[in-house]
């Protein structure tokens, strides 16, 4: 298990590469790709997961179970805690966030969209802000016109 930790901390502090293409890998100079890099960090964030204290199947304030399962307690973590969320920074010093364009407001604390073409090549540089390991996962990437799919992270 600590070899594990061991070799995922090593990847996730080198980077990794994600060669775009179908069939076969495709070098950037000979297609004419890009090497497109994206720094990406997991940062904790304090999410609170009934921030009205209300439940919306009745409309009222917690009740019963759900009141038991709600209040902060000796045994009861409450409605807060810490999460990771996976988030986009303009540079490898991950100083400043990236500002995301109105458009990608849908995705809340989903983490970011990366955007490549056949033949580029993808390079995401990877930091681990989170007070525990995390992971991300690896989805091929391929290409459906006019959309756009987020590279999904998993903690």
């Amino acid at each position: 298990m600590a070899t594990t930790k061991s070799v995922l901390g090593l990847v996730a502090l080198v980077g990794f590469l994600v060669p775009l293409g179908v069939a076969q890998q495709v070098s950037p100079k000979q297609a004419g790709g890009k090497i497109r890099t994206y720094y990406v960090a997991a940062d904790e964030v304090e999410w609170n997961y009934a921030p009205e204290n209300v439940d919306h199947l009745t409309g009222k304030p917690f009740e019963g179970y759900a009141k038991l399962h709600t209040e902060r307690g000796p045994h009861r973590i409450g409605t807060k805690f810490l999460k990771a969320c996976y988030r986009e920074y303009t540079d490898e010093s991950f100083q400043k966030i990236k500002e995301r364009r109105p458009e990608e407001n849908y995705l809340g604390i989903l983490g970011p969209i990366l955007h490549a073409e056949v033949g580029d090549t993808m390079k995401v540089v990877f930091k681990n802000n989170a007070t525990q390991a995390v992971t991300r996962e690896s989805w091929p990437a391929f290409s459906l016109p006019m959309i756009s799919l987020p590279l999904q992270l998993w903690t």
